[in-house]
């Protein structure tokens, strides 16, 4: 692209002055059409040195730019100046839909045979997967007639990832190294339920731990002694339908943009990171009206990444969610005895009805959490004070009988050994957390 700067303006400027001037002198019509071709010709040739220069320049993006959503972060250019000599040029980034920035173009004069690298803050609001197709700088042309607008074709992939760290500083006491600590130091219930090893009888040992096989071979008693199980398996089936793209049952106009499934996609990220200081094997499976990933326990580090990298593209989609399908894929592959929190919205009537009639499949064997968002509006009739008028008092209805179906689903679901935890969004990663911490120290797994 081809911008003219003021310096060819003045120059035609003046030559039409010139020619209104020749109007009244004669001679004057071979002095101006003689400096209009001299120029046009200046400045095509002026053109011509601009291209040429274009190639001096060159700049590169990363591949992949890592950024937290809602925090400032910055793509990182790596530019080079292969030319003699120094070049002025303001430079420019295009960036795709859904990532801003405060800089909209960088004046930079760089020195001759110059490598730099250089930042350019950008920020998303929204998680997912962006490209940025190309950049562009303008370099003035030699005489300064132009300015030539380059375009750089470039491929760059930036990754916009859940943004924990805010839960997680609120969190801290659950993210330190070592095991059983919370928000309060909670004591281990029970004895433990794994085999450690074998010892000789002591007096007030319980009669139930004598090893009466191994007592009848060395002729004298021997106990089996127990730990507190520590490596378990915990897997989060997070729910991605329709229902998941409702916004937060909040009065906070900062979050209102905030849906359901962005809160999910964020406690999923900090439970997995608590199973991971509590020695625990974490997975994950997510879900619409099929199952989209599935990724079996693990720990450490790498597997943490490799959850983020799974997690951070799921979307709403508009579907009805399949349970039956959900719950025989799940008892397919998962063998072993393992804690399944589900994250999932059942304040549908029909949705709640299906789930409940199909989770025997998996409570049989499995630890299962009914996770969801408390519906703002469900509460008891008389929970506020009375209403104002006659639609404030049908909103209150509506709110009772919802309150109503969750509580019959949940004596529903309690009744096939299934838990329902309705968390209120203030405090819904606290609440989550804890509920795993207390299953973690009753050992209920």
């Amino acid at each position: 692209m081809i911008i003219p700067n003021y310096r060819i303006i003045c120059w035609v400027s003046l030559i039409v002055l010139i020619l209104g001037v020749s109007s009244v002198i004669p001679a004057g019509w071979v002095f101006a059409g003689s400096l209009a071709a001299f120029t046009v010709a200046l400045a095509l040739l002026d053109v011509l040195l601009g291209f040429k220069r274009r190639g001096d320049i060159t700049i590169d993006l990363p591949d992949v730019v890592k950024l937290a959503r809602g925090r400032l972060g910055a793509v990182e250019l790596r530019l080079t100046n292969t030319a003699e000599h120094v070049r002025k040029f303001s430079l420019g980034l295009a960036l795709p839909w859904g990532i801003t920035s405060e800089q909209r173009e960088l004046a930079l004069e760089v020195q001759g045979n110059y490598t730099a690298r250089l930042e350019w803050p950008c920020k998303s609001a929204k998680r997912g997967n962006y490209m940025i197709s190309g950049c562009f700088f303008g370099m003035p042309s030699p005489l300064g007639f132009w300015t030539i607008r380059h375009v750089v074709p470039c491929s760059s992939e930036i990754r916009v990832y859940p943004n924990v760290s805010a839960e997680k500083k609120k969190m801290s006491a659950l993210f330190l190294k070592q095991q059983r600590f919370g928000f309060t130091a909670q004591r281990q219930m029970g004895k433990g339920q794994e085999f450690e090893h074998l010892r000789n009888y002591l007096p007030n040992d319980c009669y139930e731990d004598i090893y009466w096989k191994a007592t009848a071979k060395r002729r004298f008693p021997v106990t089996k002694v127990y730990q507190v199980e520590r490596t378990q398996e915990v897997y989060v089936v997070l729910d991605s339908s329709r229902l998941s793209e409702r916004r937060h049952p909040t009065l906070n106009p900062a979050e209102a943009d905030n849906t359901i499934l962005e809160s999910y996609v964020t406690a999923t990220l900090l439970l997995a990171m608590a199973a991971e200081r509590q020695g625990d094997l974490f997975g994950f499976i997510g879900h619409s009206n099929k199952v989209q990933r599935f990724l079996r326990a693990k720990n450490g580090p790498v597997h943490i990444n490799a959850c983020r990298e799974a997690i951070y593209t799921i979307e709403p989609q508009t579907v009805t969610p399949d349970y039956s399908e959900l719950f025989t894929f799940i008892a397919a592959r998962l063998r072993k005895r393992a804690l399944l929190l589900f994250l999932t919205n059942l304040d549908d009537h029909v949705l709640g009805e299906f789930y409940s009639r199909n989770i025997h499949m998996l409570a049989k064997k499995h630890l299962v959490v009914a996770a969801m968002m408390r519906p703002r509006a469900s509460q008891q009739l008389f929970a506020e004070p009375d209403a104002a008028n006659k639609a404030d008092l049908y909103r209150k209805l509506a709110g009772h009988m919802m309150w109503s179906d969750l509580r019959e689903l949940e004596k529903q679901l309690h009744r096939k050994g299934v838990n329902l935890l309705l968390m209120d969004h203030p405090v819904m990663f606290s609440q989550l957390i804890n509920h795993y911490l207390s299953i973690k120290q009753r050992q209920i797994l």
